[in-house]
């Protein structure tokens, strides 16, 4: 797929239009990651809303969803992930209080929401079938939402095969000014090492970048890809330069249809 010469992809129609899927076979990922009291002495975390760095998964695993309040029993919440297959999937689930219920099998977990009901405790999609008090191991965390934000926040995402990612613009900010926090970005294609590129110090009003976000991944002969392939990890860690540290940072992820990016047809942008 080429753009046309009437303008480039930091032309803000062509993005709106990719955002209401007027492109065929190119959407947005809106990636946020918040992690709300970072303290020195966590050293790196991912930013997301649990206090340690995330642990993926080497393969498709059972997971589970748990509360910590045993009188969350009716509330329905919608996990999104990559399948053993790494296509994209979604399952509804309804709580169970502390006991673990079945999400069924999945690689990775993108996020989690709640659609019905109000819950009372903290939320957890997890590796283990009895988590302790509805709360797994540092190790079998996947998502956690936070007892009132119903949403999981975070800041990491994994590419579903048969697309390619580029990222669009990369925002964020601590809470104040005496508290700058350095981030980083790790790109990870799944099965190999991690990859770490660009760091920021962050502080707050992060100017955002403009398109394409200097992110990448690179290729098995070392060459340098723009576009994240299929299978790729994408995750934002911190570490923070002082205690009780918010950190907010995002990255909008356009998700291109690789039999679309590779076809002959002209997108023009106006």
């Amino acid at each position: 797929m080429s753009v046309g010469s009437s303008g480039d992809f930091t032309d803000q129609n062509f993005l709106i239009n990719v955002a209401t899927d007027k492109v065929p076979g190119w959407r947005l990922a809106l990636i946020t990651g918040v992690a709300e009291d970072v303290d020195t002495a966590d050293g790196e975390i991912t930013i997301w809303d649990s206090k340690f760095r995330a642990t993926f998964l080497s393969g498709s695993t059972e997971l589970f969803f748990s509360s910590t309040n045993a009188g969350d029993t009716t509330q329905v919440a919608v996990v999104c992930g990559i399948d053993a297959n790494f296509d994209e999937v979604s399952t509804t689930v309804v709580l169970n209080g502390q006991n673990g219920v079945t999400v069924g099998n999945m690689v990775f977990v993108n996020s989690a929401v709640i659609v019905s009901g109000t819950v009372a405790g903290d939320v957890y999609v997890g590796s283990e079938s009895s988590p302790t008090a509805g709360v797994p191991a540092d190790a079998a965390v996947l998502s956690k939402i936070i007892q009132g934000k119903n949403v999981t926040r975070n800041g990491f995402f994994m590419i579903p095969r048969n697309h390619s990612g580029m990222t669009v613009a990369i925002r964020g900010t601590t809470d104040s000014d005496a508290k700058p926090a350095k981030t980083r970005t790790t790109v990870t294609p799944f099965g190999q090492p991690p990859l770490q590129f660009v760091s920021y110090t962050l502080s707050p009003g992060l100017g955002q970048f403009d398109f394409p976000a200097p992110v990448h991944s690179v290729a098995s002969d070392g060459t340098t890809r723009q576009l994240l392939p299929g299978k790729t990890i994408f995750e934002f860690s911190v570490i923070a330069s002082s205690n009780d540290t918010e950190i907010t940072l995002g990255t909008d992820i356009i998700l291109i249809d690789d039999a679309a990016l590779n076809s002959t047809t002209t997108v023009v942008v106006h």
